[in-house]
């Protein structure tokens, strides 16, 4: 199987498994909207390149 990371968070999530809170983007648009909703002054980004 090939998933992504956030993709596999949510199964995990679904099986009851604890996991860090975290928001899926691609775009600075929604990247902005998720910082916002997130309400910490500091938040870590994790890029995906492939």
């Amino acid at each position: 199987m090939n998933i992504h990371e956030y993709q596999g968070k949510a199964l995990f999530r679904e099986a009851g498994v604890a996991v860090q809170d975290g928001v899926h983007c691609t775009s600075v648009e929604q990247a902005l909207a998720a910082y916002d909703s997130l309400g910490s002054e500091v938040v870590a980004v994790k890029s995906q390149i492939h």
